[in-house]
């Protein structure tokens, strides 16, 4: 593998931090994921996911389960007798890793922890500058352990500047960004938010590009480095011209919803079945004609009113009507296909069963059946790069919380296993939740 030999020590929850994490693991790293007994699932959950059964009581199905059931994602909606290796969020990011449950506010967890980093090549983390101090992991003190180490903190704000210590979930960062206001409809005053937390992903892709680059650097140089992610400032380098144009105007961009103001027709149209859509954008007057031709008698009337661009979105919403009666009586695949067969741009709107169903994914082995303890065998969604060499990534289930306690302090620390024996019987090590 790409990154066989390299030792990852991850200190992170939710899914910017584990992700980064996941990209190394998929590459070939050996990615330890160190955590504490009371906190797997904190973050995706917003407390330890273990305490979903205090949430189950006399649920029952069709009724709306709890907060941490809910974002638990449980296969079957069953947290089983080990809801904190069921997780399906926890799961999906901590493919090939290993587990290390340890107590580091332990004077025994403490040492390990110092020992771990000496030996180590990255070390990972997505919490706030103070939670990193607290835990003696600033950078001034890490690079007198190990000078050649990869140090990155992909916090909400950074390490520097008035906001640092403020910590962050991805959608409040997508409400401060002021990427939030920018999606919407245009006959409301109000933003709307994105379904995911999209500054989590776009922080962790920044993070795995960084560590990356340092690392080879410290080929060159020989030397380490401190990188101090803010998600942030990832998240607000996608805003592109929305910035610019409040930067020229002095105004915030205009909310369009679906259309566009370059663009026209353009939108999501329903069709044949429950929540079924196609999109449907036309940029051209060639596009146009086709889309008129494909419609025909659906569109008498406009003339050319319609021929025009300015024409089309002054009278958008009679061209709505006219889409929607079309593809309201044809399946989203057979509107695409009739579409795209004559040059208009439109594609199926995909649900997530229609993803893992996907014949074209399927040829490209991107959903993969992963085995994860306590769960089975499950469709996860694969790495997304394909290298001639090697030919596939290797997937390996989210490991069992401190599955891999003794594996990773007698072959990176060298302890003895009897050593780990006493750690266990001394409550610094974990296999299950508290």
């Amino acid at each position: 593998m790409i990154l066989s030999g390299l030792r990852v020590l991850e200190f992170t929850v939710a899914w910017a931090g584990p992700l980064a994490g996941r990209f190394l693991a998929d590459l070939g790293a050996e990615v330890v994921h160190l955590e504490h007994s009371s906190s797997r699932g904190v973050g995706t959950t917003g407390v330890g996911g273990f305490r979903v059964t205090e949430e189950m009581g006399d649920w029952k199905w069709g009724q709306l389960p709890g907060p941490v059931f809910r974002s638990g994602i449980y296969p079957d909606a069953d947290p089983g007798e080990h809801p904190w290796n069921r997780q399906g969020m926890f799961n999906k990011m901590q493919r090939n890793k290993l587990s290390l449950c340890m107590d580091v506010k332990t004077p025994q967890g403490h040492e390990a922890l110092i020992e771990l980093i000496k030996v180590s090549d990255v070390v990972l983390d997505n919490f706030s500058p103070r939670g990193i101090r607290n835990m003696g992991l600033d950078w001034d003190s890490l690079k007198e352990i190990n000078p050649r180490l990869v140090r990155i903190s992909l916090s909400g704000y950074g390490h520097t500047g008035p906001d640092q210590m403020r910590v962050s979930w991805g959608p409040n960062l997508e409400s401060h960004s002021g990427m939030a206001a920018m999606t919407g409809y245009p006959d409301t005053d109000a933003p709307l938010k994105l379904g995911p937390a999209m500054p989590d992903p776009i922080g962790g892709l920044h993070a795995t590009i960084a560590m990356l680059a340092a690392l080879a650097e410290r080929d060159r140089t020989g030397e380490g480095q401190f990188i101090d992610l803010a998600q942030f400032e990832t998240f607000g380098s996608i805003g592109g011209e929305l910035y610019l144009t409040a930067s020229v105007t002095g105004e915030p961009p205009t909310r369009y919803g679906n259309r566009s103001p370059d663009r026209a027709p353009q939108g999501v149209y329903r069709s044949q079945g429950d929540d079924e859509w196609v999109a449907i954008s036309v940029e051209t007057d060639a596009e146009w004609a086709a889309l008129a031709g494909v419609l025909g008698g659906a569109l008498d009337g406009g003339g050319e009113t319609y021929a025009t661009l300015e024409g089309r979105i002054a009278h958008h919403d009679e061209l709505d009507a006219a889409i929607s009666a079309w593809t309201g009586a044809r399946t989203k695949e057979a509107a695409m296909d009739e579409l795209q067969a004559a040059g208009v741009r439109a594609g199926a709107v995909m649900s997530n069963k229609d993803i893992v169903e996907d014949e074209h994914l399927a040829a490209r082995n991107f959903m993969r059946d992963i085995d994860t303890v306590d769960v089975g065998v499950r469709a996860f969604p694969g790495f997304p790069i394909h290298f001639e060499d090697p030919a596939e990534v290797p997937m390996k289930g989210s490991p069992p919380l401190g599955g891999d306690n003794e594996k990773v302090l007698t072959e990176w620390l060298g302890y003895p296993v009897e050593k780990v024996r006493e750690l266990e019987a001394a409550g610094v090590l974990a296999d299950t939740a508290s």
